[in-house]
C-alpha cells in the first residue's frame, strides 16, 4: 500500500511539474500563432514520443510523423493539381515550406501535439527557428525568422510571462484557500552559530540585563534588514542570501518589552545545510506532529517514558499544571522553572479551526534531571560537537531511536549501548559522528550491548556520511564514555558561555578510561546518572550556599578485567559548583513529537488582497532566484545545493503531506524558478535567444552561424552539466535520505 501511496504521490508530482513546462509552451505557441509564424510541434517533455495529436490523424502511438508521410504520398499520388510535379521527389528532399504546404493541402494540422518520455522541458518547433541549428531557417513567409524583431521577442518571452503569470494565479489561489508555514518564532539556538552570541544593540535604552539582551526561545522575529518577517523561511532565506561577512539587522519581540530588541548579527556557514544562516530553529508548539511519513519522530515516541494512551498525532496539549500554553518552549520552562514534580497537562483533539473537541486526556509528565550542554575546548565550531553530561563526564552513547526503513534496522534496535566502533571504544556523540562521516559509503565493525548481553555487528554508512539512526544517552547505567578534559558551558538558551579561556573540568587529570563506572559518590552508591547529578549537588550543598569550591570523594570502577575500584579526591571550582545547582528539570517528551509553531497566511476570502498578497510573492521569489545565482557566484551557496528535476519530484512528494494549498505554493515556488532560469542571458534558453534578437536590432543582421553555433555548443554543454550535477545532488539526496 506505501508503494502505491509513493507511486500515486510521484505521478501527482509529475503531472504538475508537466503542468508548468505546459504552461511555458503554451505561453510560446500561442504568441508564435498570435505572429502568424507556423508552428509545427508542440510538446510537454523531452526525447522519445508517448503519444501524439495532429488533426486529420487523430492520436497516434509514438510520433504521428510517419503516419502523416504515409497521407501526403497518397495524397500526391490522387493530385493532379500543382503538386504533381512532387510526386518523384523523395519527402527528406523537399524544402521545408514546400512540405508544410502539401501538408496542408493533404488536410493535415500543421501542428503536432506530442508527450514525450522525459519530463524535463519542452519545446515549440517553429518554421525557421531552431535552437542547435542556426542554419534552419525559410525564406516562408511565416517562418520564425521572417517575422519582424518584435513580435520574435515577444514569442521569445511569452513562456516566461506565462509562467510568472501561471505563478501569480497559483499563488492567489493558495492564498485564498490559506497555507499555514512555521511562524517567525525562535526554537532554539545552535551554540556555534552567530545569534547565541548577539547582544541587542538597543539593550541599555530599553533597560534589559546582559542575559535579556539576547535572542531568547519564544521570542518572534519582526523584521529583517527593514523588512516584515511572516514566515521562518524568511528567516532561513535572509540568513542564506546574505552577503558573505555582511550583518543583518534583525528585530524581535518579547512578551513584557514595549519594543522591539534590535541586533546586528553576521551569518555563518552552518555545517548541516552548508548554507549561510543565524544558527536560529523555529519553535515547535504542543501538537503531536501527525505527518505519516517521518518514521523518526514515530519512533521517537515508542521509546519517550511516559504514558501517552489515547494521545494520538494531530491532538494538543492545552494545559500544563492548569496554566495555557502553546508552544513546546512554555512546557519547558515550566519544567526547567519546576521543583521535579510531576506536571499535569490535558490534551485535546482539535478542530480543522483549531478549537479544541471531544473530552480531553490528562497526561502526567515525570520531568526528568536536566545534565549540562557541554562543548570540548578543542571541539569544531559546528552544532553536532555538543554533548550533554556533567562537570565535564560524557555518558554512554546510546541508539534513542531508529525506523524502519533505516539501512541499518536489521542490526540495531532502539536502546542499544555503543561499546565501540572501528577502534574507538566507548565513542562519544561527537567521536561517533566523525568517525561515521570519515567512512561515508563503507561497511563499519561495531560492538553493542544489548539487555545486558555484547555482540559485534557491521553497519552500513550511506554516501552522506549517516547510519541513519537518532542518538541519545545511556542515563540508565554510571558508565562514562569520556571525558572532557577543558570545556565550555552551554546555556539554556544556546548561547556558550563567555569565558575568556575553556575551564579545565574537576576530573581533567584523574586518568578516567572509557567505560569506567561511578560507583559512588560521598559514600553514596550510584545507580545512574540522576543519581551522579543527586549525590553531586547533596555534596556540595555548603559550598554553593557559602559560594565557594567543594571537595569530592568518588569511587570509581576501572573497565579493566580484575581492577580494583579507586576513590579519588577531585576538586569543584565555585563556578562547576555554580552550574551543577543551576540545572533544573528537562522535558521527558522530545521537541520532535510536536508540529512547528504555525501562521496561516491568508487573504481572508478576499480576492483583491489574495492578488496583491500573491504578486507580492511573486515578486519575492523572482529576487529569491536572483539572489541565489549572485551567491553561486559568490559561493555562499555551494552547487551541491541545487535541485534538478528528479529532486524537485522527490521534494514535492513530501510536500503533498502537508496539504493541497502546499502544493500549490510548492508549484507556484518552482514555476517563479522556471521563468527566471529560462530568462537568464545564456545560449540556448530564452534569455540567449532574446540576447542575439537585441543584437539583430541593432546589427540589422542576426549573429554569424558560426558564433551562433559556438554559442549553442557552449550552452549545450553548461546545460548538460548543470543537468549532470543536480541529477546527481538529486540522486545523492534520495539514497541518503
Amino acid at each position: 500500500m506505501a508503494f502505491l501511496q509513493t507511486g500515486f504521490e510521484i505521478l501527482l508530482m509529475l503531472v504538475g511539474f508537466g503542468s508548468l513546462i505546459f504552461v511555458h509552451e503554451l505561453g510560446h505557441f500561442l504568441a508564435a500563432k498570435w505572429a502568424g509564424i507556423r508552428t509545427e510541434g508542440f510538446a510537454v517533455g523531452m526525447g522519445p514520443h508517448v503519444f501524439s495529436w495532429r488533426k486529420g490523424l487523430g492520436f497516434c502511438l509514438g510520433s504521428s510523423e510517419k503516419r502523416r508521410r504515409e497521407a501526403m504520398v497518397k495524397f500526391l499520388e490522387d493530385s493532379d493539381d500543382e503538386f504533381v510535379k512532387f510526386r518523384e521527389t523523395p519527402m527528406k528532399k523537399l524544402r521545408l515550406e514546400d512540405y508544410g504546404r502539401i501538408s496542408d493541402a493533404a488536410g493535415l494540422g500543421e501542428t503536432e501535439y506530442s508527450l514525450r518520455w522525459l519530463p524535463i522541458g519542452g519545446f515549440v518547433k517553429m518554421l525557421g527557428q531552431d535552437d542547435s541549428d542556426p542554419t534552419a531557417t525559410s525564406s516562408d513567409p511565416r517562418s520564425y525568422n521572417m517575422r519582424p524583431i518584435g513580435k520574435r521577442m515577444v514569442v521569445v518571452s511569452a513562456g516566461v510571462i506565462m509562467n510568472v503569470i501561471f505563478a501569480a494565479i497559483l499563488f492567489v489561489i493558495a492564498f485564498m484557500i490559506g497555507v499555514k508555514f512555521p511562524a517567525p518564532v525562535v526554537g532554539d539556538l545552535v551554540s556555534t552559530m552567530p545569534a547565541s552570541d548577539a547582544i541587542a544593540t538597543n539593550a541599555d535604552s530599553l533597560g534589559v540585563d546582559s542575559a535579556a539582551a539576547r535572542i531568547h526561545p519564544g521570542d518572534r522575529v519582526v523584521m529583517l534588514n527593514g523588512k516584515p518577517v511572516d514566515t521562518f523561511a524568511d528567516v532561513n532565506i535572509a540568513g542564506a542570501m546574505a552577503r558573505p561577512g555582511r550583518a543583518v539587522s534583525m528585530q524581535v519581540e518579547r512578551d513584557g518589552l514595549d519594543e522591539p530588541l534590535h541586533f546586528n548579527i553576521t551569518p555563518a556557514k552552518d555545517p548541516a545545510t552548508g548554507l549561510l544562516g543565524f544558527g536560529i530553529t523555529s519553535a515547535a508548539s504542543t501538537t503531536i506532529f501527525e505527518h505519516p511519513k517521518d518514521d523518526v519522530r514515530t519512533a521517537i515516541s515508542q521509546v519517550v517514558d511516559v504514558d501517552m494512551t489515547g494521545i494520538e498525532p494531530g491532538m494538543r496539549m492545552l494545559t500544563a499544571n492548569d496554566q495555557s500554553i502553546s508552544t513546546y518552549n512554555e512546557l519547558n520552562q515550566i519544567i526547567r522553572e519546576g521543583d521535579g514534580t510531576p506536571v499535569q497537562t490535558r490534551w485535546s483533539a482539535i478542530d480543522k479551526d483549531g478549537e479544541a473537541i471531544g473530552q480531553g486526556i490528562d497526561v502526567e509528565l515525570n520531568p526528568l534531571p536536566a545534565f549540562e550542554r557541554m562543548l570540548a575546548a578543542d571541539a569544531p565550531e559546528e552544532p553536532t560537537a555538543e554533548e550533554s553530561g556533567l562537570i565535564g563526564l560524557v555518558p554512554r552513547l546510546m541508539v534513542a531511536a531508529i525506523d524502519d526503513s533505516s539501512r541499518n534496522a536489521d542490526v540495531l534496535e532502539n536502546g542499544d549501548v555503543f561499546i565501540s566502533i572501528g577502534r574507538i571504544d566507548y565513542p562519544t556523540q561527537r567521536e561517533f559522528r566523525e568517525f561515521v562521516g570519515n567512512a561515508a559509503g563503507r561497511d563499519v565493525p561495531a560492538t553493542i550491548e544489548r539487555d545486558g548481553e555484547r555482540m559485534d555487528v557491521t553497519l552500513s554508512v550511506s554516501r552522506e556520511g549517516r547510519v541513519d539512526l537518532f542518538p541519545g544517552y545511556d542515563w540508565d547505567s554510571p558508565t562514562i564514555a569520556g571525558v572532557l578534559h577543558s570545556m565550555k558551558r552551554v546555556t539554556t538558551t544556546g548561547a556558550v558561555s563567555t569565558d575568556a579561556e575553556p575551564r579545565a573540568t574537576p576530573f581533567a587529570d584523574a586518568e578516567l578510561f572509557a567505560g569506567t563506572r561511578i560507583v559512588s559518590i560521598a559514600g553514596t552508591a550510584i545507580a545512574d546518572w540522576a543519581d551522579i547529578r543527586a549525590a553531586v549537588r547533596a555534596a556540595t550543598a555548603d559550598a554553593h550556599a557559602e559560594q565557594g569550591e567543594a571537595q569530592l570523594s568518588v569511587t570509581v570502577q576501572p573497565p579493566t578485567a580484575d581492577a580494583d575500584a579507586q576513590t579519588m579526591q577531585v576538586t569543584l571550582a565555585s563556578d562547576d559548583v555554580a552550574a551543577l545547582h543551576a540545572l533544573g528539570w528537562s522535558n521527558p517528551l522530545p521537541g520532535g513529537l510536536f508540529d512547528s509553531v504555525t501562521t496561516r497566511r491568508h487573504a481572508g476570502g478576499n480576492p483583491v488582497l489574495a492578488l496583491r498578497m500573491g504578486v507580492e510573492e511573486t515578486h519575492n521569489m523572482i529576487m529569491s532566484t536572483y539572489l541565489t545565482i549572485d551567491r553561486l557566484f559568490r559561493r555562499s551557496v555551494g552547487i551541491e545545493q541545487l535541485h534538478g528535476p528528479v529532486g524537485i519530484i522527490h521534494l514535492g512528494t513530501r510536500v503533498l503531506d502537508r496539504g493541497f494549498p502546499w502544493l500549490i505554493f510548492f508549484l507556484a515556488a518552482i514555476s517563479v524558478n522556471l521563468a527566471v532560469i529560462n530568462f537568464l542571458p545564456l545560449p540556448i534558453v530564452d534569455g540567449g535567444l532574446f540576447l542575439f534578437l537585441i543584437y539583430e536590432k541593432f546589427k540589422g543582421k542576426p549573429p554569424s552561424v558560426a558564433f551562433q553555433n559556438a554559442a549553442m555548443i557552449v550552452g549545450l554543454v553548461m546545460i548538460g552539466a548543470l543537468f549532470v550535477i543536480t541529477f546527481y545532488n538529486d540522486v545523492m539526496r534520495i539514497l541518503g535520505s
